[in-house]
């Protein structure tokens, strides 16, 4: 019998200690079951700000998208968009010209260029201080306060000007201009057509790049007898150099680009300009 006391004993001894050895096992699996929540719960906010790093590249990549694109209405008045690079010839071949180079561009023919154009000189031409513009320089500048605005009939407060030379007036220095946006485009083509061609070495040389030198060819006075024998010196003005801001060097690669900007007139508007052109036009 004694014998038999002892198994029982040693049975519950057992049966104790397999309770202590599943309150262990649970333990064990609650700490798992614990560690497993927290692991899902990392891996579900690592998931979320991954899923939220991926929306906020896609985000900054359409905004880089659209901040590279630009609205441009054709003639129908219906949108169009294109990018701020536009192609642009590297080199001028033998038998390049202007001409069609500005006819092969997609804004020709189209209206509201304006801006699509000055989007694409600001990405793709250098800013130059206006005491390094040399002529023969084309350039796009800023010219918002005149001193003589309240006599001006009207002005561009933001030029597109090839310049001719600086000369010392009465009144001090000036920069003498022949701004392009005083000119119906069709007319302003054939102008730059010309004076490309007649300066061809030169702006075929600095094609891509511009010149920061004076074109010692260059004989302004040619040009403007040229311009009062075809009744077109009416873009020739006056600039103050200290009065000229932010300015644009356009290299001769991009004037296909400049033609299509507009002036920003003050006190009239262009279409007054354009009748003005209309009405000289039309005079026999």
């Amino acid at each position: 019998m004694a014998k038999k006391q002892k198994s029982i004993e040693e049975l519950e001894k057992e049966i104790e200690a397999a309770k202590e050895e599943l309150k262990k096992l649970k333990k064990e699996q609650s700490r798992s079951r614990s560690k497993a929540r927290k692991a899902g719960a990392k891996q579900s906010k690592a998931e979320k700000v991954q899923a939220a790093e991926e929306l906020d590249n896609a985000e900054q990549g359409e905004q880089t998208k659209q901040s590279n694109t630009t609205t441009l209405l054709n003639k129908h008045g219906r949108k169009m968009t294109g990018p701020v690079k536009i192609k642009v010839k590297k080199s001028a071949g033998p038998n390049y010209t202007l001409m069609e180079d500005i006819k092969s561009s997609p804004m020709y023919g189209k209206v509201n260029r304006d801006p699509f154009a000055r989007q694409v000189i600001e990405a793709n031409c250098q800013q130059s201080p206006h005491n390094r513009i040399v002529p023969g320089q084309l350039v796009l500048f800023e010219y918002f306060e005149p001193k003589t605005k309240d006599k001006l009939e009207y002005y561009d407060a933001s030029p597109c000007t090839i310049f001719f030379g600086v000369f010392n007036s009465k009144q001090g220095r000036r920069i003498l201009g022949f701004n392009i946006h005083y000119y119906p485009p069709k007319m302003r083509y054939a102008i730059m057509d010309r004076i490309f061609k007649i300066y061809r070495p030169v702006y075929t040389k600095y094609f891509t790049t511009g010149t920061t030198k004076e074109i010692d060819a260059f004989d302004y006075s040619y040009l403007i007898t040229a311009l009062r024998r075809q009744g077109l010196e009416f873009g020739v003005r006056e600039y103050i150099p200290s009065l000229i801001g932010k300015t644009w060097m356009i290299p001769p690669n991009q004037w296909q680009v400049a033609v299509f900007t507009e002036g920003w007139f003050k006190k009239k508007t262009r279409a007054a300009i354009m009748k003005f052109w209309r009405k000289k036009l039309n005079t026999p």
